[in-house]
């Protein structure tokens, strides 16, 4: 996981290359939902209540968001910008504080834009439908998060951006010779973000799924 951002440059690269020389070029707009079903990790210290605190508790991090995005796609490649809202809840396990030990959890919020470019191997299956394996890099851009205001954390907006490696299969069915419609899931592991590497302890493996649905234009 320690390369998904180097394979993202990597899919940006192919991405322009499919701009000039690809074939089959469409455009189109659609919606997606998305989860973490991990996250986080053990954090050896945190402040409460804005007095420092000694761990380790289990810090999780599940969340479940959606939004939208739109797309360029090719016969190999599809790249897709757009805009997601999650909410989850900050889940700690364990929590030692003075002589007892606590189970809690705290709501959280993000705001985040995100890049993906995914490449694909299209099938025919008939005259109307399309299938296609898939796998693709996702960077998902935090730039808003909100914490219950009684926990402080060292943390900033940007720490908890995360990068993804994606697989799946999706579908393409014709509705004309110009717009079709495109589902796609995809299962997804996640690098640890900003925050996971504050906690100075063992990181839980982010991962989850993405449902994405859309109309395509062929241009």
């Amino acid at each position: 996981m320690s390369h998904c951002k180097e394979a993202l440059a990597f899919a940006v690269v192919l991405t322009m290359l499919s701009l000039t020389y690809a074939q089959d070029k469409s455009v189109g707009i659609g919606g997606f939902f998305s989860n973490n079903f991990g996250g986080g990790g053990v954090s050896q210290k945190f402040l409460w209540s804005g007095s420092s605190i000694s761990g380790p508790s289990d810090i999780k991090l599940p969340d479940l968001g959606g939004g939208i995005h739109v797309f360029y796609s090719t016969l190999p490649i599809e790249v897709s910008v757009g805009a997601k809202l999650a909410n989850g809840k900050m889940k700690f396990d364990n929590f030692r504080h003075l002589s007892d030990d606590l189970d809690f959890e705290v709501k959280i919020s993000y705001c985040i834009a995100t890049f993906a470019v995914m490449v694909k191997y299209p099938i025919t299956l008939s005259k109307k439908l399309t299938s296609f394996p898939a796998v693709g890099v996702e960077y998902e851009f935090c730039y808003s998060v909100k914490i219950a205001s009684y926990i402080y954390h060292y943390s900033e907006p940007y720490d908890f951006s995360r990068c993804w490696l994606k697989f799946g299969i999706g579908a393409d069915y014709d509705l004309s010779k110009k717009i079709y419609l495109r589902s796609v899931l995809l299962y997804g592991v996640g690098e640890k973000n900003g925050y996971e590497r504050k906690l100075r302890g063992d990181v839980f493996l982010s991962h989850g799924r993405s449902i994405k649905a859309g109309l395509g234009y062929r241009l």
